[in-house]
């Protein structure tokens, strides 16, 4: 949770790993006046990324992806 203007705070949640095992995070920008306000956004934040279904990262070589992106 960072604040970014006089009332704007930008709220960072971990949803999970991309295919690399680099981390995974999801970004809103909300309204609130003070940081308790955002904190309790911030909240309501994880647990809407938490009930998400989880995105689990497909693993493909190269030769087998570009078979399928150019339709050969």
């Amino acid at each position: 949770m960072r604040h970014v203007a006089p009332t704007t705070w930008e709220l960072t949640v971990s949803a999970g790993k991309d295919d690399d095992g680099s981390p995974r995070r999801k970004y809103l920008r909300v309204r609130a006046v003070n940081p308790a306000d955002a904190r309790r956004l911030l909240a309501s934040f994880v647990l809407e990324v938490q009930a998400q279904p989880a995105v689990v990262p497909e693993k493909r070589v190269t030769s087998s992806w570009m078979t399928r992106s150019s339709g050969t």
